[in-house]
Order: structure tokens, then sequence, then C-alpha cells
């Protein structure tokens, strides 16, 4: 193992803690989870402050959703690459170097934007690359958290991991409306790198697992039994199916946030802030109930009511003309869309055999890093407006869920 240990089992010190920090227990995973949090605080508020400087430079919907497209693009061509490389070198080194790859470029788009220097198109070359280094970071981070925990509290782990995302989604979008509107976007950017810095930071303390020996398949070979396996019949495919659905169509909202917030409830970037925040408290219960309850309640059973809650949600969302209940119901949105991302993360790895667990991660973040959703939502808005464009993408998600509960309860 990767880790160093044997996962799944415990340390004595921590034997008593809760349910809900339960993956606590096992050695190294709080560094971990600190690395994850700097690392989600960062990428939560470099993409609130993308969508508000885009529609700063071109006051467009699409181009809002073009830039979501184009590092959609950038993930799309490393994803695969990064799962391959999750299988063949050391996780940790893996992600402290493309954090502090990501930090270097927010920090080069925020000096463009201090010295007044910045235009589209060196926010769309951002993007792009940061959509790259995301889509290597992301099966790096989940392969590891199976390395240090195991199966058996991988759910909680997942949740815990999760719990960091809506923390950064209620504390990052509101300091960043707010500082976005004192300061200005480039220090909103420097804050961006801090943060990654960080979050290389603390895996500084983690020990370096062994590297693999002996020979090895090219990386081309590596690349290749990966593709095969997801491509078989079975729940891995039937899972990343699904995820590419959910994801191109009901993620793409968050792209439109800023759109809402400006030009359909006319609430300027401090309620952006404010939305987006909400969305972090969702995340944050969602995550909180996943971890504590979710492998009671059966990890199938939770992705099937998730996933048609969030499609309904957002349907809701998408036609509310009132300021304080859409702040409610893209809360509610934030806990569904958490369990679902919890779980389908869930399903994927435990689902997966070890030695093919990294490259199936990497697919597994081409779903949600590398689709086109933004861009699709940014078109629709454009022409017809941003409502139609998220309820078009709620209906599409409700329906991707009675598609897929058939399969899911076969795997209750």
């Amino acid at each position: 193992m990767r880790s160093g240990h044997t996962p799944g089992v415990a340390v004595p010190r921590a034997r008593h803690l809760p349910s809900a920090l339960a993956a606590f227990q096992h050695k190294g995973f709080g560094w971990l989870w600190a690395s994850g949090f700097g690392a989600h605080a960062a990428w939560m508020l470099e993409i609130f402050t993308q969508g508000w400087l885009v529609l700063e430079l071109t006051n467009s919907p699409l181009w809002v959703g073009v830039a979501a497209g184009i590092r959609g693009v950038g993930a799309t061509l490393a994803s695969v690459a990064g799962g391959v490389l999750a299988d063949r070198w050391d996780r940790r080194r893996l992600l402290i170097a493309f954090q502090v790859v990501s930090a270097l470029l927010a920090l080069v788009l925020g000096l463009l934007v201090l010295f007044h220097m910045v235009l589209l198109w060196h926010v769309l070359a951002v993007v792009f690359l940061l959509g790259g280094v995301q889509a290597v970071v992301a099966p790096a981070r989940n392969a590891i958290t199976f390395d240090m925990v195991g199966s058996r509290a991988l759910l909680n782990a997942i949740a815990a991991n999760y719990l960091t995302s809506g923390l950064s989604r209620i504390l990052l979008p509101a300091i960043g409306g707010i500082l976005i509107a004192t300061a200005g976007i480039g220090y909103t950017y420097l804050l961006v790198a801090v943060c990654w810095c960080a979050a290389a930071g603390f895996l500084l303390a983690l020990r370096s697992p062994p590297s693999p020996s002996g020979p090895r398949p090219s990386f081309l070979a590596n690349l290749g039994e990966g593709l095969r396996f997801a491509s078989q019949p079975g729940p891995v495919r039937s899972l990343l199916i699904a995820s590419v659905i959910t994801e191109y169509f009901g993620f793409a909202y968050q792209h439109m946030l800023p759109v809402m917030a400006r030009d359909v409830l006319k609430v300027g970037s401090t309620g952006y802030g404010a939305l987006a925040s909400a969305v972090g408290v969702g995340s944050l219960t969602g995550a909180l109930l996943v971890a504590t309850r979710g492998d009671a309640m059966g990890r199938a059973r939770v992705q099937l009511v998730a996933t048609i809650g969030f499609g309904a949600l957002l349907l809701a969302f998408a036609f509310s003309p009132w300021f304080p209940l859409s702040m409610v119901l893209v809360a509610i949105t934030g806990m569904m869309a958490s369990a679902y991302d919890t779980t389908m993360n869930t399903l994927l790895q435990v689902t997966s055999p070890d030695q093919y667990r990294g490259r199936v991660m990497g697919l597994y973040a081409m779903t949600w890093l590398g689709t086109f959703g933004g861009m699709q939502a940014g078109a629709i808005a454009s022409v017809i407006g941003a409502p139609i464009a998220v309820g078009i993408g709620g209906a599409a998600v409700v329906i991707n869920g009675l598609r897929v509960a058939p399969f899911l309860r076969r795997l209750v």
C-alpha cells in the first residue's frame, strides 16, 4: 500500500472518535484533510472569481459559459493521463507539484489584473491550464484517500473531504464577494495562490509512501488497460455514464450563478457571494449527513435520492424570482449535490480493483471537470435567459436519475 500501513487499521489514540470523524483514526488522514481544505478553498474561490472577471471583461453570459467550457477542454485532455499518473507515480509528490503549479498560475493572473494588463485570452489560457492541472490532482487525491483508510472507512473519509468543500463554499465566496467589491479581483487571485500553497504545504507532513518496484508496463499500455476496463459492461461503466450526464447538465448551474445574481436577482457581487455561500451551507450539511448516516442508509439509495432531488431543486431555483427563496433553494441544492458527489465517488472506488483505481478516478474527473456544461448553459442563457438554461439542466438530471434507478436499486 502507498500509505505505508494497512487500510482499515485504526490508530489506538483515535479509537473513540465520533462516527462523523471516524476517518481521522487513520494515521496522516488529518494532514490530507487539511490539504484538501486548502485545495477546495483555492478551487472554489478561483471559479467564483473567474465568473465575475469574465462577466466584467465581456458583459456576456455566453463568454462566462465559454470560459467554463475551456476549463473543461483542459480537463478532458489531461484527466485520463492524470489517472495513469496516479497509478504510476508517488501520489503525495504528484499532489504537491501540481498544487504549486496551480498557485503560480493564479499568481500570474492576479498580477495581470493588478497591473491592468488582463485580457480575455489571458483568462482563457489560465483556466485551460488550471483545468488540466486539476484533472491530475483529482484522481491522485481520491486514490490516496483510499490508500490511507481502505474500503470500510472510505465513505466516511470522502464525506469528510466534502466537508472541506462545504466549508470552502460557505467562507470563500463571501470573502471573495467582499474582496472584489472593496479591493478588486486581483487581490482575490492572490488569495487563491496562498490557498494552493497551503494545500501543498500540509502534504509535506505526510510520509512519502514507497514507490512501486519491479518492471511496469509503458504509460500507453497503462492507459489502454484502464480504458478497456472502464468500457466493459459493469458497475464502473454504468456509474461513469450516469456521472457524465448529471455533471454536464446539473453542475452547469454553478457557472450561471454570477449571471443569475447580476441579471435576474439584481443583487450584484455581494449577492453572488451570498448565493455561492448558501450552496456551501447545503454542501456542508449534505457531507455531514452522509458522514454520519450514509452507510446506514445505503450508498446506492442515497445516490438515487440525491440525484433526483438535485435536479428537482435546480428546476425550482431556476424560476425563483425572490432572492431569499433562491438562497434557500440553492442551499438545499448544494446539500443534494454533496450527497450525490460523495456517494458517486465512493461507489466508483469500491467497485474498482486496486490496480485500476487511479485510472477510474481519472475518468471520473473527466466527467466532473471535463464536460462542457458551462458552455452549453452560457449559450442557452445568452439566447433565452439564464433561468431557462438552469431549468433545462435540472430537468435533464431528474430524467437521468429516473433512468438509472433500476441499476442503483440492484446495488443497494
